[in-house]
């Protein structure tokens, strides 16, 4: 989880935008259990579909990029959500975001440990206002090491041409 979380913070502040942070939001169930899900949350996107998809695509990106794969259960949101923009080949777009993320592999490292430290430390991790958001990563701490280290990456070169191609892996 933390290097899908990484490769979209990562992805999305190269392409030039603003990370308000890496959050675990907590659901209470009626059961009395918590279910945990991840986001990197930005602020507001500049309205491009290849940014998009691109940023949907960077969590299994990353994955492969720290982990050699991706975890199916980790990217099956982000595949229907890009299915939903009209980008059926999942494979094309990762392969596309994995090429943009090896330019900042570095940074990609840094921010995946601090966010495995953060969940390793949990209890010590800032809970943001709303009460069931923990924030494993701050958004202006990773917005300066992009600053600091980071390189713009170049998402115009994703083909809208061939994201609508589907591909042969399952959902």
């Amino acid at each position: 989880m933390s290097a899908h979380e990484a490769g979209h913070a990562i992805l999305g502040v190269s392409m030039g935008l603003r990370l308000e942070a890496i959050y675990s939001v907590l659901t209470w169930l009626p059961t009395g259990d918590v279910r945990t899900t991840y986001c990197a949350r930005f602020g507001r996107s500049k309205g491009n579909k290849r940014i998009s998809i691109l940023l949907l695509a960077a969590g299994a990106a990353g994955e492969i990029l720290l982990n050699g794969e991706y975890d199916p259960k980790n990217a099956d949101c982000d595949r229907l959500d890009l299915q939903e923009l009209g980008a059926s080949n999942f494979a094309y777009c990762v392969d596309t975001a994995v090429s943009l993320l090896k330019e900042n592999i570095e940074m990609l490292r840094i921010v995946k440990n601090q966010v495995f430290e953060s969940l390793r430390n949990f209890k010590a991790c800032k809970v943001a206002r709303g009460g069931n958001h923990v924030v494993l990563a701050k958004g202006s701490w990773v917005n300066r090491l992009s600053r600091e280290m980071g390189s713009p990456a170049n998402w115009e070169i994703l083909n809208l041409d061939l994201v609508d191609k589907v591909d042969s892996l399952p959902i």
